[in-house]
């Protein structure tokens, strides 16, 4: 039986894993049921499960009977604070949802794993599956790495892939880009202070809400002005705050928002003028501003080599029309990066909209008759990758 046959046999399990995992969603770095699940899974599979950020992270490493290098397959678990309207029978009722696919993803990663237990006895090497908590709220895959997710055995290689409904693209389309496939992404906040006094007299004080309104206007000038149009990038200010009334100029404005650059080099200019932008712009008019950063997740860049193998997987599993090379990266971002600025691999997009709203919706649902040819791609990435570097370890 080869990859795509075993797992189209495994469909209806796929599906089943989805839905369990779907009912129970959980936020952030702490997921002990999703957690407790996926290990009760590769228990069955008789894999033995590993844990990570205090056991809401979970890993397991399939042995070939041949040495040779380790692969990894990565999937991200947690879920998001949104209340689910979707009205599907298995829908969660805690309050969060999995409204981005990450229910998806488990449940496909599950199915390579059952797929590739099968292989052990031809497999060169060796496949560790990571189930990675956190990738909404950031830290998860820093924790993981921080914690040696990539140790013991040394990872050579990592693959994953991001399900759902992404653009345009027709169900069942792998999308794939060489170098940088999604940009950083940073959050930041601004506090403006001024001089709080009488809306009917302004100038007994400096208005923080004048001052802000200059500093966001100037702010677009560093993508529009700064950056070539070549070098994507985006400053969006999502959140203003400040005064209480109608005729009453506060002291303070908190202005946050984030930012997104395709290259390290711009992402750290993007950073530098941002501050000098707010402090310039707020000293020019008699106020202060304070800028602060949360450091967010670096570009996902893909290696070449990885890159162009996973291509040729998609093309043999599916074909030659259902895997596209992207002209221009997407500016969402992803944690995987942190994975791949460390080890070489691919991360790919692969198109399954269901009867949906977008990602991060609470009407967002998943295609999931197409759920079997996302573990088939997984399995055959991993294989191929044992397959073309085993030479490499003798």
């Amino acid at each position: 039986m080869n990859v795509l046959e075993k797992a189209n046999s495994l469909q209806e399990q796929i599906i089943t894993w989805r839905r369990d995992l779907h009912r129970i969603p959980e936020v952030g770095l702490d997921l002990p049921q999703t957690a407790g699940y996926i290990k009760e899974a590769l228990g069955k599979l008789r894999l033995i499960p590993m844990n990570y950020v205090n056991g809401s992270g979970v890993t397991a490493v399939i042995e070939g009977d041949e040495d040779g290098p380790t692969v990894a397959l990565r999937a991200d678990t947690d879920a998001l604070p949104v209340r689910e309207e979707t009205g599907l029978p298995f829908a969660s009722t805690n309050g969060n949802m999995h409204a981005c696919g990450h229910d998806a993803h488990a449940a496909m990663l599950l199915g390579a794993a059952a797929i590739l237990s099968e292989y052990r006895e031809t497999m060169h090497g060796r496949v560790k599956l990571i189930f990675q908590p956190g990738e909404e709220n950031l830290g998860g895959a820093r924790n993981m790495v921080s914690e040696g997710v990539l140790k013991y055995p040394d990872v050579d290689a990592l693959f994953g892939m991001h399900a759902g409904n992404l653009g345009n693209a027709p169900s069942g389309m792998l999308s794939f880009r060489e170098g940088t496939l999604m940009a950083s992404f940073d959050c930041f906040e601004v506090t403006v202070t001024g001089r709080g006094c009488h809306g009917a007299r302004p100038e007994d004080g400096v208005d923080p809400i004048v001052v802000s309104a200059q500093i966001i206007s100037a702010l677009q000038t560093i993508v529009s002005r700064e950056c070539a149009a070549t070098d994507p990038a985006v400053v969006t200010v999502g959140s203003i705050h400040g005064g209480s009334t109608y005729n009453i100029i506060p002291d303070t404005v908190k202005l946050m928002g984030s930012m997104r650059a395709c290259t390290p080099e711009t992402r750290e200019k993007l950073k530098k003028r941002f501050v000098e932008i707010c402090t310039g712009v707020a000293a020019t008019l008699g106020a202060k501003a304070e800028v602060s950063f949360l450091d967010g997740y670096r570009p996902t860049v893909n290696d070449a080599g990885c890159t162009a193998l996973a291509m040729d997987v998609a093309r043999e599993l599916f074909g030659e029309e259902r895997v596209e090379s992207l002209a221009v990266p997407s500016m969402v971002s992803e944690d995987v990066s942190e994975y791949l600025a460390r080890v070489p691999g691919c991360f790919w997009f692969f198109s399954t909209p269901g009867a949906c709203a977008s990602h991060h919706n609470c009407k967002f649902d998943i295609e999931e008759a197409r759920l079997w040819e996302g573990s088939a791609m997984l399995a055959a990435v991993a294989l191929r990758y044992l397959e073309e570097n085993a030479h490499d370890e003798a």
